[in-house]
C-alpha cells in the first residue's frame, strides 16, 4: 500500500494480485498537520485491508498437520495444504462431492478402494485442477516423485505434472489404464533434482481424469547413473511436424523393455517418431545416451535414423539441438548409438526425439534406450608438432631422412609432444637422383631412423616417402606408433600432374587409424584441394588429419579443418606448417624461410565447438550430410 499525491491530494493505493483500490482523501493534508494527516491514512488503510476481498490479501498455504511433510517420504493425497481455495488448492466446482474427510473444503474426497489402504482418496481430478504440499527436503540429492492412481480407461488418457516452487519438474506424465477406479498403481518421474529445505510440491492435472491416493518422494540416489529415460512407454509421445509427413508408430516388447516402432508406410518426405522430456537436468553437466536401433529397408542409416536432443531452460540465444548420430553396427544387423555429451549452460531439461526421416519404405526399432548422469569425462588432451624442415644437400634419400629425423629428436626432447609431423616425401627432396634411386620398400631404412626416434621419446610420428611396391611407385604417407611400429600406412589419392606424368600411382581409399589418443588419418598435400579426401577421413570418425605436405593454399587447407569439424596438423616446405582448429583458426604456426621451425599446439579432443544458430560442425558434417543425391561420375 502506497501514499502519493495526485492533483495535490493524497491518494491511498492498495495493491493485491487481482485489483488496484484508490481512494483519494476527502481534503488536503494541510501544512503543519502532518500527524493528524498520518493517523487519516493509517485509519483508512486498516479500514481498506478490512474490505479488500481474501484473494487481495497475501496469502500462502500452510501445512495440513501443521510442520512441512519431511521427505523422502509417503503421503496422502488428502492431506493438502490449508489455505482455501485458489490458495491451497483449485477445484473446478464448489464442495466436497464425495463427502468424506474435509468436508468443509471444495476438494471432492471418497473412501478409500485400493488394496494398500490409505483412507481416503482423492476423486476425479479434473482438467485444471491441483494441489499443493508443504513439504522440508532433509536431504539435497536425486529423487523420483510419482502418484498413487487409478484410471478406468478413460479417453483420451488423463495426465499431469509435478511442480516444486512454482517450476514444472516433471513434464505432463500419462496415467494409463488401471483396470478400474480401485485398482491403482504407482505413475512418476525419476531424477528429480531437490535442494535441502522447505518447497511447496503442486500436483497439477492436465487432463481430466484420474482418482489418487497418495504421493511418494523417494530418497535420494546418486546423480551419477541414475537412470532418467522413462520407465515404460507412457512417457513417450508419438509427434511428426506435419500430418502429411506422420510415419506409423507402434510399441512392442524390446530386449531389456519396451520398443518404440517407427515405419515410413511409404509416405514419400516421412518424418516423426517417439518424443520424450527428461527434467531435472543441470547446464554444464555431462549426460549418457545409449540406444539400440533395429533397422529395416534403410537405404542410408546415417541419414533416415535420427536422434536429436533438444535442450531446454536458460538458454542463450542460438544454442542448437544436438545429433546422437555415431554408431556400431551389431552381428544381428541391430546399430548401437552411445554418446556423452555435456549440457549447455542453463539446461534444465531436454526433449529426445527418436525420427525416422526420408526413409518412405523404412521401417526401425528402438530399444534399449538409456540416459544418465555421469562425472565429467577426462580430457583428451594431446600435443601436437607440426614441424617445418626442408633438407637440403642430402647425398640421397635415406640422408634427407636422417636429417629430418635428427631435428624430429630435437623437437621430442624439447617439447615432448604426443604426436609428431614431418614433411611430404622426404626421401625425395633435398637429394639428387631419379625417383627409382630414391623409392624404398616399407619397412627399410628410412622408416627404420625414424622409427628410432619413436621409440626413443616415446612419441607417434607421421611422415612422408616414396615407396616402392614390386614396379609401382606410391606417394605415402606412414604413422608410427610410440614403440616404432607401423600402425597406419597411406596412398595419396589426388595426384597433381607433376606426380602422375612422372609415373607415381595413385591411391584408391583413405582410411583411418586408431592412435593411442584418437582417430587420425593420413592426407598429403594435393589432397586437401579436394573435399573427398578429408570427408571421406571425417566420416570414418577421424579427429584429426595428418598432412605431410610440400605446398598448396592455406584457406583450402583450413577449409577441410572446418567443414568435417575436426583438428589438422600440416608440415610443410613451401607452406608453413600449422595446427588448425575445427573452426579454421590457426593455433600454432611458423615462418616459412625462417629455418628448421616447429608449431606446437595442446589440443583436446573432447572439446566441442558449438556455433551460434549453427551448432557443432562435426555433427553437422557427419549427419546432414547427403550421399545419396550425388550419383554423377565423371565419365
Amino acid at each position: 500500500m502506497t501514499c502519493f499525491r495526485q492533483g495535490g491530494a493524497p491518494t491511498f493505493r492498495a495493491d493485491s494480485q487481482r485489483s488496484i483500490y484508490e481512494l483519494p482523501f476527502l481534503t488536503p493534508c494541510a501544512a503543519g498537520k502532518a500527524a493528524a494527516c498520518m493517523l487519516r491514512v493509517a485509519a483508512i488503510a486498516f479500514l481498506l485491508a478490512a474490505s479488500l476481498p481474501i484473494a487481495a490479501q497475501t496469502q500462502t498455504p500452510s501445512p495440513y498437520s501443521g510442520t512441512p511433510i519431511a521427505v523422502p517420504a509417503t503421503f496422502e493425497a488428502e492431506n493438502f495444504d490449508r489455505g482455501g481455495e485458489g490458495v491451497a488448492y483449485h477445484d473446478n466446482v464448489k464442495g466436497n462431492a464425495g463427502g468424506q474427510y474435509r468436508t468443509s473444503e471444495d476438494v471432492d474426497i471418497i473412501v478409500s478402494s485400493d488394496s494398500l489402504g490409505g483412507g481416503y482418496v482423492v476423486n476425479n481430478f479434473e482438467t485444471g485442477e491441483w494441489l499443493i504440499y508443504t513439504i522440508q527436503v532433509l536431504t539435497p540429492g536425486i529423487y523420483s516423485i510419482e502418484l498413487r492412481v487409478s484410471n478406468s480407461n478413460w479417453s483420451p488418457p488423463p495426465r499431469f505434472h509435478v511442480e516444486i516452487d512454482g517450476v514444472d519438474v516433471t513434464g505432463s506424465i500419462t496415467v494409463p489404464s488401471t483396470g478400474s477406479w480401485s485398482t491403482f498403481q504407482w505413475v512418476g518421474r525419476q531424477g528429480v533434482p531437490l535442494g535441502a529445505g522447505r518447497h511447496l510440491l503442486k500436483i497439477a492435472a492436465d487432463q481430466q481424469y484420474f482418482n489418487l491416493n497418495s504421493v511418494r518422494v523417494t530418497a535420494p540416489q546418486s546423480a551419477q547413473g541414475h537412470e532418467l529415460m522413462p520407465a515404460n512407454v507412457d512417457g513417450w509421445q508419438a509427434f511428426t511436424p506435419r500430418t502429411q509427413s506422420a510415419p506409423g508408430v507402434a510399441v512392442s516388447n524390446g530386449s531389456t523393455s519396451y520398443a518404440l516402432n517407427i515405419d515410413g508406410l511409404g509416405v514419400p518426405n516421412v518424418y516423426g517418431g517417439w518424443r520424450t522430456r527428461i527434467t531435472g537436468l543441470q547446464g554444464g553437466n555431462y549426460y549418457r545416451f545409449r540406444a539400440r536401433a533395429g533397422p529395416f529397408n534403410i537405404a542410408s542409416l546415417r541419414e533416415s535414423v535420427t536422434i536429436i536432443l533438444r535442450w531446454s531452460g536458460s538458454l542463450g540465444d542460438g544454442v542448437m539441438p544436438d545429433y546422437v548420430w555415431d554408431f556400431r553396427r551389431q552381428a544381428d544387423g541391430t546399430i548401437l548409438f552411445d554418446r556423452v555429451i555435456q549440457a549447455p549452460s542453463g539446461t534444465t531439461a531436454v526433449d529426445v526425439e527418436l525420427v525416422l526421416q526420408w526413409s518412405p519404405s523404412g521401417k526401425v526399432a528402438f530399444d534399449a534406450l538409456s540416459f544418465t548422469a555421469i562425472a565429467p569425462p577426462p580430457a583428451r588432451k594431446v600435443r601436437v608438432a607440426a614441424i617445418y624442415y626442408r633438407p637440403s644437400g642430402a647425398s640421397s634419400g635415406y640422408e634427407s631422412v636422417r636429417q629430418a629425423a635428427r631435428y624430429a629428436e630435437q623437437v621430442a626432447s624439447s617439447y615432448r609432444p604426443d604426436i609428431i609431423v614431418l614433411g611430404e616425401m622426404l626421401n625425395v627432396i633435398g637429394a639428387p637422383g631419379t625417383l627409382d634411386s630414391k623409392a624404398e620398400t616399407i619397412p627399410g631404412p628410412s622408416t627404420d631412423i625414424v622409427a628410432q626416434v619413436a621409440r626413443t621419446y616415446r612419441v607417434n610420428i607421421a611422415f612422408g616417402m616414396l615407396e616402392s611396391i614390386g614396379t609401382l611407385l606410391y606417394n605415402t604417407a606412414l604413422l608410427l606408433d610410440r614403440n616404432g611400429q607401423i600402425t597406419g600406412k597411406y596412398h595419396k589419392v589426388q595426384l597433381p600432374l607433376s606426380e602422375a606424368s612422372a609415373g607415381i600411382a595413385p591411391g584408391n581409399s583413405v582410411p583411418v587409424f586408431d592412435a593411442d589418443f584418437g582417430k587420425v588419418a593420413l592426407l598429403i598435400c594435393h589432397d586437401t584441394s579436394f573435399q573427398e579426401p578429408a570427408r571421406e577421413a571425417a566420416l570414418q570418425g577421424a579427429e584429426l588429419l595428418l598432412v605431410p605436405i610440400w605446398g598448396g593454399r592455406p584457406a583450402l587447407v583450413h577449409a577441410r579443418a572446418v567443414e568435417n569439424g575436426i583438428y589438422l596438423a600440416a608440415s610443410g616446405y613451401g607452406y608453413a606448417s600449422e595446427v588448425v582448429s575445427p573452426l579454421g583458426a590457426v593455433l600454432a604456426s611458423v615462418t616459412i624461410d625462417g629455418g628448421p621451425q616447429v608449431a606446437v599446439a595442446d589440443i583436446d579432443l573432447s572439446q566441442r565447438f558449438p556455433e551460434t544458430w549453427l551448432g557443432d560442425g562435426r555433427d553437422i558434417s557427419n549427419k546432414e550430410r547427403r550421399v545419396e543425391p550425388y550419383q554423377f561420375r565423371v565419365p
